[in-house]
């Protein structure tokens, strides 16, 4: 297969029609071991520990396949990521992917998570309440 760089036009489209499809065709299987591959990369990437195995996911995985934290459903994209989307959080940043600091969330949660401590959200949860009540809008 040519590398990315020294494709034409026409065969780079080719390329991304193949992996939309293949994506779309994965097995429930297969988007876990997704999951765990790019924990794993981006464990090496931010230099925090990676020792939890498909097993560890399995294991975590909500039951009734909703996001805890939001209770929606968790959806595989087709393609990208979509707010419903299964995403692997690490609840103490620093501790990194180690059993019992990991959930599966959905995409949006993680995202709200993502730069803010508890407290932090907690705070910005209570402001956009109040800012729902004075503006009458639910």
């Amino acid at each position: 297969m040519a590398s990315w760089k020294n494709m034409t036009g026409e065969q780079r489209e080719v390329a991304k029609a193949g992996n939309r499809k293949r994506w779309a065709n994965r097995t429930e299987k297969q988007h876990r071991h997704r999951v765990l591959w790019s924990a794993m990369q981006r464990a090496k990437k931010q230099g925090v520990p990676f020792s939890i195995t498909h097993q560890d996911i399995d294991d975590i995985w909500p039951k009734d396949n909703c996001c805890p934290a939001l209770g929606t459903p968790l959806v595989w994209a087709a393609k990208n990521f979509t707010p419903n989307s299964p995403s692997l959080d690490k609840i103490n940043p620093q501790l990194g992917y180690v059993v019992g600091n990991i959930a599966i969330v959905s995409y949006l949660a993680n995202s709200i998570m993502q730069n803010a401590l508890p407290s932090e959200v907690t705070k910005v949860a209570q402001w956009f309440s109040q800012q729902v009540e004075d503006w009458n809008v639910s």
